[in-house]
């Protein structure tokens, strides 16, 4: 059966440039914790390095729901005792803690802009 034209129904407006769109914006884009989970996995990282990752845990308490927050980063002699693998475990955590506390796109920003020298790298 072929389709008859509707009747006075207008044609949609072609816009000729961006000014004709008015004030309209793009949607933020929302970061997801797969995508920060495979940012700090990126290269072989571990965690970022003490100074920053502190940074990091300030961060998480500063953009977080006011929730208690996840273990702290190792530092001092806690970072040089302990493993890689659990280095990593734990900054996963705090990662995993930001998305579910509603701070994850802050903190992919803060991961996302340092440079390769703040990172710890398995070897």
């Amino acid at each position: 059966m072929p389709l008859e034209p509707v009747a006075d129904v207008p044609a949609p407006k072609a816009f000729k440039s961006l000014d004709d769109l008015g004030s309209l914006s793009l949607a933020p884009v929302e970061v997801t914790l797969y995508e920060a989970l495979a940012e700090i996995r990126k290269d072989n990282r571990i965690s970022p390095q003490p100074t920053r990752w502190l940074e990091f845990y300030r961060l998480l308490g500063e953009q977080g729901d006011g929730s208690a927050l996840p273990p702290a980063p190792l530092t001092g002699s806690a970072w040089a005792s302990t493993p890689s693998l659990a280095k990593r475990m734990c900054f996963r955590e705090q990662v995993e803690w930001a998305d579910a506390h509603g701070c994850l796109a802050p903190a992919f920003e803060f991961i996302k802009a340092l440079p390769e020298t703040d990172w710890n790298y398995l070897s």
